[in-house]
C-alpha cells in the first residue's frame, strides 16, 4: 500500500506538521456525542498494524512532528503500545486519547517509556452525568483512575495529562465544578471543546452559538482569576480566544492547527482535519489512491 498518491500534487506547498490517526472504530462505549452513527461497520477492513506503521514511516518522511492517536478507543487496538513504540523509535511526539475504561497500571508503565506528548482521558461531566452521556456506570471513575495513574507515572517527565470535556447541553452547567475537578485532580492541563454535529452528536445536544462563546469566555475568566498550576486549554481557532487570555501564558494545543494538521481514520481515509473525517466532501483521499 503506498500511502500518497503525489503528496505535493495534494498537499502543495503547505507542510504537515501534525497529524491524528485513528487507529480503530472500536470503541467499548456508547456516548451520545460520538461522531460514529452506525454501529454496522466492517472491522475487518480497518488498518493493519504494518499499514499504520507505513502512514507513521510517510509522515516521518514528510517532515511531520507530532503524531495524535485516537479512536474509538484506541487502546482496543491491540497493537496500539507497538505502534506507540514505532512512532517513539522515529523521534515524533505521540499524543493518545483514551476515554480510561482500558487504561492500567501495566500499560501507563510502558507508554512512561515514549516520552508521550499528551496522555488524555476525557471527562465530560461530574460523575452521573458523565456516566449518562457515556452509556455506562462506572465510566467516570475509570475515567479518575487513568488521570490519577497517569499523574503517578508521568510526574517526572515532560507529558501533559489532560481532562477533556467536550461541551454540550447535559454538562454546560458543570464546567466550572469540572476545572475545580481537574485541579484537584492536579491534572496539567483542563481543555473545553466544541462539539462537532456529526454522527450521533446532533446538533439537539449541542449548546447555541451565544451560548457557546460565553461559556468560553465565562471559564477563561474564572480559569485566570483561580490562579493555579492547571492550566485551561479552549480548542478553538486563534480569533475566538477571549481575549482575557492573551495577558497569560498558555500550555499546548489549544487551538486549531489547521492547516498544517491531517487526519486520518482507521480505514485509511485522509480529510483536512481529524473532525471532518466523517463528511465524505471532505475527504482528500480514499482507498481508490491507495493501490
Amino acid at each position: 500500500m503506498k500511502m500518497f498518491v503525489n503528496s505535493e500534487d495534494i498537499f502543495s506547498s503547505i507542510p504537515i506538521l501534525s497529524a491524528s490517526v485513528k487507529v480503530t472504530r472500536k470503541c467499548n462505549l456508547a456516548c451520545k456525542h460520538c461522531y460514529v452513527a452506525n454501529k454496522n461497520f466492517d472491522y475487518q477492513s480497518e488498518l493493519s498494524v504494518n499499514e499504520i506503521k507505513l502512514i507513521i514511516e510517510q509522515l516521518y518522511e514528510a517532515g511531520c512532528l507530532d503524531l495524535y492517536l485516537n479512536g474509538g478507543e484506541p487502546f482496543l487496538n491491540e497493537n496500539i503500545l507497538e505502534i506507540c513504540e514505532f512512532a517513539h523509535n522515529k523521534g515524533l511526539r505521540i499524543s493518545v486519547s483514551t476515554n480510561g475504561i482500558t487504561i492500567d497500571e501495566e500499560i501507563i508503565k510502558i507508554l512512561s517509556k515514549f516520552n508521550l506528548k499528551i496522555f488524555q482521558v476525557s471527562i465530560d461531566g461530574l460523575e452521573e452525568t458523565h456516566d449518562k452521556i457515556r452509556n455506562k456506570i462506572g465510566a467516570f471513575r475509570e475515567g479518575i483512575k487513568a488521570l490519577n495513574l497517569a499523574k503517578r507515572y508521568f510526574k517526572n517527565s515532560d507529558t501533559t495529562v489532560i481532562m477533556a470535556t467536550t461541551l454540550m447541553e447535559d454538562n454546560k452547567n458543570q464546567i466550572f465544578k469540572l476545572y475545580d475537578l481537574a485541579c484537584e485532580l492536579n491534572v496539567d492541563t483542563y481543555a473545553l471543546i466544541p462539539l462537532l454535529p456529526t454522527g450521533r452528536a446532533c446538533s439537539a445536544i449541542d449548546v447555541s452559538v451565544k451560548e457557546k462563546m460565553d461559556i468560553f469566555s465565562n471559564i477563561a475568566e474564572y480559569f485566570v482569576s483561580k490562579n493555579t498550576s492547571t492550566e485551561l486549554s479552549l480548542i478553538l481557532p486563534p480569533g475566538l480566544i477571549p481575549k482575557v487570555l492573551s495577558t497569560r501564558k498558555y500550555g499546548k494545543g489549544y487551538y486549531c492547527t489547521f492547516p498544517n494538521i491531517i487526519g486520518i481514520d482507521s480505514n485509511g481515509n485522509i480529510a483536512p482535519c481529524d473532525g471532518l473525517l466523517n463528511i465524505n466532501e471532505f475527504r482528500l483521499l480514499n482507498k481508490n489512491y491507495y493501490q
